[in-house]
């Protein structure tokens, strides 16, 4: 458990200087587009969807240890090109660059991480599942607090007192550092043993068929769709939202900051969660009331205007519920994704999910693009633009509980939402 929060920290301090923050920040300062920074934040999750050839890869017995660290460095080289962002100043091509970058990078490291959730659930028993993800997710809190923070605040004091080509020297040299961070990720988990891959006599889409006929574990796509779409919405809102100029105007450092806020409410939620996660084998319940808090932070962003930026710390602080329903929702996945051979089943959620939330994402970005750059009403329209999509959000976020929690027990005839309801997986099939 310690090497994969180990693993889980380094991956998320170098994250944010790769594709994240820094990059995106770069591209707003060259000019791009919304809906341009939407396609540089959902590209990630779009390219995703080549996670569903990890079983298929793995029926070569490459062996997931194996093929996870060969994709994680692989994903990181691939990545360099994207520094030409902090290189060449408004030229569209950078732009494409960059974005060839993400994808290639992101489209091999989501074939490794399939099959790095699918090692993790052979190397942790059932029971102990929920203390795994509570700690990588107390990696993850602890990865965002540390490094993204000193360099969001060290940007922006570089460009106040060297001037943007020196900013732009320290981003390119915290760009190369994320990536040598991330690179580094998979060290602690080189002693972790890696049981043989059990994969069945049958090809992917039969995998898939026989994934999708457990009731149990196809109402969990539906949720874990519907809740990647509706949160695929506000993937480049937030982020243009709080720092554009005329709305919240918040520097880097400060976005940085109010994201180290809801990481230390997750430290400390984590690890609880976790022990809690794992007094049942189903944590359903955990599930909804995690969702729900954290989906209830949207309010706060509509409520936040030009003259009250200051309200958007709310959503931060609701956002530490997120720990308590993520590390439920990696264990019911692996509980629900079937027995050893479960690489298909786990891509098949997770992967489609991110290319839900990133066409998403595409779409709300076109929005944002239509509504604050055709309309020649201000910065009134702007945040009427931003807030609709806050409103839809949130919308969609409490319907996507509808199948996990209130659809009802296919074989008992009563709501599921059951906090610690256990059931063999064979027998919902």
């Amino acid at each position: 458990m310690r090497a994969a929060a180990w693993n889980q920290w380094l991956w998320t301090a170098g994250y944010p200087l790769t594709a994240g923050g820094f990059v995106i920040a770069a591209a707003r300062r060259d000019g791009a587009a919304a809906w341009v920074v939407a396609c540089l934040l959902i590209l990630p999750e779009t390219v995703g969807l080549t996670g569903l050839l990890t079983r298929r890869l793995l029926r070569f017995r490459i062996g997931r240890k194996r093929l996870f660290f060969a994709t994680t460095i692989v994903s990181r080289l691939l990545l360099l090109p994207a520094g030409a962002l902090f290189w060449f100043e408004e030229s569209p091509a950078a732009l494409a660059v960059a974005a060839v970058a993400v994808a290639a990078s992101h489209a091999v490291g989501a074939v490794g991480y399939v099959g790095f959730l699918s090692w993790l659930s052979d190397v942790v028993p059932p029971e102990g599942r929920g203390r795994l993800f509570g700690w990588r997710n107390f990696g993850r809190a602890a990865g965002l607090l540390t490094l993204p923070v000193l360099a969001g605040f060290g940007e922006r004091a570089v460009r106040d007192l060297s001037g943007d080509t020196a900013a732009d020297r320290f981003g390119i040299a915290m760009f190369l550092t994320g990536l040598a961070v991330q690179a580094l990720s998979v060290l602690p988990l080189r002693r972790v043993d890696e049981p043989a891959y059990a994969a069945e006599p049958r090809d992917e889409v039969a995998a898939f068929r026989t994934a999708w006929r457990r009731r149990r574990f196809r109402r969990w796509l539906w949720h874990e769709w519907g809740l990647a779409a509706a949160s695929g919405l506000t993937q480049a809102a937030f982020f243009l939202y709080a720092t554009s100029a005329g709305l919240l105007n918040l520097s880097l450092g400060t976005f940085y900051g109010l994201l180290a806020t809801m990481r230390l409410m997750q430290l400390a939620i984590s690890p609880a969660a976790g022990v809690r996660a794992d007094r049942a084998d189903d944590p359903v319940g955990m599930r909804v009331v995690g969702v729900t808090i954290a989906s209830a932070g949207l309010l706060f962003w509509i409520a936040a205007t030009p003259g009250r930026p200051w309200l958007v710390a709310g959503a931060y602080l609701a956002w530490g519920a997120y720990a308590w329903a993520n590390v439920a929702g990696s264990k019911i996945l692996l509980a629900r994704a079937g027995g050893r051979d479960n690489a298909g089943a786990i891509g098949l959620a997770r992967q489609t999910a991110g290319l839900l939330a990133g066409l998403s994402g595409l779409a709300g970005g076109l929005w944002l693009d239509a509504m604050t750059e055709s309309s020649g009403d201000g910065p009134a329209t702007a945040v009427w633009a931003f807030h609709t999509l806050f409103a839809a959000s949130l919308a969609g976020r409490l319907l996507s509980l509808w199948p996990l929690a209130f659809a009802g027990d296919e074989t008992r005839g009563r709501p599921s939402f059951t906090v610690g309801e256990t059931r063999d997986e064979e027998a919902s099939r």
